[in-house]
């Protein structure tokens, strides 16, 4: 039997499905030093809130799309006793998915994902690992990674927007 209070709920499906994909190049320029480019895609599908409590909780949200550009080296020195990677790269986030925690109208709680916008993250690594003498090995290593995030129509400014959207 069907239950009056969800009478207005209707059934919903989701169908996405998109290829990724990744393409890189590496140069061997000895032995011991690869340098590479590489150019990938990334995708989290979209959806709607699969649990709501009631129609004020169904809503949906489009996919996230990524695009990431690296370039880097891998190189070995010593008789492969030291070993330096390094690493630069820019990932490029379009319609990025985000968890809002919030209470409807009705005052019941849900997880509400909205797309809040763009960003890039661009960066460095730096990797070492040595060697020195037998039984010993050393690791190091050093990110640096500049985010900037560009909100889109309807973001959430928190903590002007108030604990119930974004916590105390």
């Amino acid at each position: 039997p069907e239950c009056p209070a969800n009478a207005a709920l209707h059934p919903n499906i989701a169908r996405a499905g998109r290829p990724d994909w990744r393409a890189g190049v590496d140069y061997h320029v000895n032995d011991d030093i690869m340098t590479y480019f590489q150019f990938a895609t990334g995708y989290r599908t979209g959806g709607f809130n699969s649990r709501p409590f009631d129609t004020l909780q169904l809503g949906s949200y489009q996919p996230e799309n990524l695009k990431n550009f690296e370039v880097g080296a891998k190189t070995e020195f010593f008789d492969h006793r030291l070993r330096l990677n390094a690493s630069v790269f820019d990932m490029n986030y379009n319609r990025i998915i985000t968890p809002l925690a919030q209470i409807d109208s009705e005052g019941n709680p849900w997880t509400h994902y909205v797309n809040s916008g763009s960003a890039k993250d661009r960066g460095f690594e730096l990797e070492a690992t040595a060697a020195p003498i037998d039984n010993l090995v050393i690791d190091a290593s050093y990110s640096l990674v500049n985010l900037s995030a560009n909100p889109g129509a309807g973001a959430v400014d928190c903590p002007s927007d108030g604990p119930l959207v974004c916590g105390p």
